[in-house]
């Protein structure tokens, strides 16, 4: 695994230039499609040049919005990626960066090998992030939901902890499987490859705990911390778990992840 240090950026308008507008939406005009990837590159370099360089860069912000902002339909997106982003050379290129990661922009992206080749990061939205910022999103159909105040750790923050925390840069994956298979339960493994340092990962989609078996291959280490997010934990320790054989039985957190980190 690589870890990342740089600047994602995001482009809401287009150069005026170079869109028009069509039925009451603003859109890159197809002729334009060339000149709109030099522009994206011209910016990369851009800002390299004065020392801020783009790691990833966008194809659009929310390209659904095109009453908003310059938009792009699904197909138009997929059309860029495949045609004209490999013009963007000073930057990694990102998309379709749906506002609700709406796979219809991305499927088209990933099931075709030349705009998938031109991708570097998908990308998307859902309402917060990691940190609250102090603002909440507009969801009528449940007034009543409450909202991370600004710099609380959100629950999306937590779950995503349950990889960075404990997977670090020179981790990388191992094999392993749950027997017998169950529905909506999945697991991946981490080893250091500069230790003996391991990692399970155990995500359980039902809305009951489960009791799982584990079997990791060629595993090294036999005492495991769990550390669980659910509805009602955020990156809670548990007890330490002795694994027998190679194989360990569970009972996962409904609704919920739990990383295993072994201790060495």
């Amino acid at each position: 695994m690589q870890q990342v240090h740089g600047i994602l950026a995001s482009p809401w308008y287009a150069p005026g230039n170079m869109v028009e507008t069509v039925n009451g939406e603003s859109r890159v005009k197809y002729d334009m499609y060339d000149d709109y990837a030099a522009h994206l590159d011209s910016f990369a370099s851009y800002m390299a040049n004065n020392g801020a360089p783009i790691y990833g860069l966008s194809v659009q912000n929310e390209p659904e919005y095109g009453e908003n902002w310059t938009g792009w339909t699904i197909n138009e997106i997929f059309t860029f990626m495949k045609e004209n982003a490999y013009a963007i050379n000073g930057t990694k290129v990102m998309a379709p960066e749906s506002f609700h990661f709406d796979r219809a922009y991305s499927d088209p992206i990933l099931n075709d090998s030349i705009a998938c080749a031109n991708t570097d990061i998908i990308c998307g939205h859902r309402y917060y992030g990691p940190i609250g910022d102090g603002t909440s999103a507009s969801n009528p159909d449940d007034p009543d939901e409450t909202y991370p105040a600004k710099g609380e750790v959100t629950k999306k923050g937590y779950v995503m902890s349950q990889y960075s925390k404990f997977i670090r840069p020179g981790n990388h994956r191992i094999e392993s499987s749950v027997y017998p298979f169950t529905t909506n339960i999945s697991v991946s493994a981490y080893k250091d490859s500069a230790s003996s340092k391991e990692v399970i990962i155990a995500i359980n989609k039902n809305t009951s705990d489960q009791d799982i078996a584990f079997k990791i291959l060629n595993l090294t280490n036999s005492t495991f911390t769990p550390y669980t997010t659910s509805e009602t934990k955020n990156v809670e320790q548990g007890e330490d778990i002795n694994i027998d054989n190679n194989i360990i039985i569970l009972n996962i957190d409904a609704s919920s992840i739990t990383t295993f980190v072994s201790n060495e």
